[in-house]
């Protein structure tokens, strides 16, 4: 009874990440709102990992391992995500330019 407990804690908290992180990008999609509500979704993600909750899913996750690689390698390169600049009204800098020229840049 516990561990099915557990697993619809895992399960729900999932959601909400999921709920916060994805459909604010697809609903306001092209406006800053579309990233209005990372911080909830960051916020849970950070407390589930730091409360052993990723642990009992972490094979489910080693496939997202490369996707959020290159994301954190682009925020260390460039402070940000480039690809949000027009929609967030921010000025691009030349080597961002660059940058989203190239192939799976966004």
């Amino acid at each position: 009874r516990t561990v099915r407990r557990a697993g619809r804690r895992r399960r729900g908290r999932l959601a909400l990440i999921l709920l916060f992180d994805q459909f604010p990008r697809n609903i306001y999609r092209d406006t800053p709102q579309a990233f209005a509500h990372d911080g909830l979704a960051l916020r849970l993600a950070l407390d589930g990992i730091a409360a052993g909750v990723a642990e009992a899913d972490r094979g489910s996750f080693a496939g997202f391992l490369d996707y959020a690689v290159r994301h954190r390698d682009v925020v260390r390169r460039f402070g940000r995500f480039p690809h949000r600049n027009r929609i967030l009204d921010r000025e691009s800098t030349a080597e961002e330019i660059e940058f989203l020229k190239q192939p799976g840049s966004s």
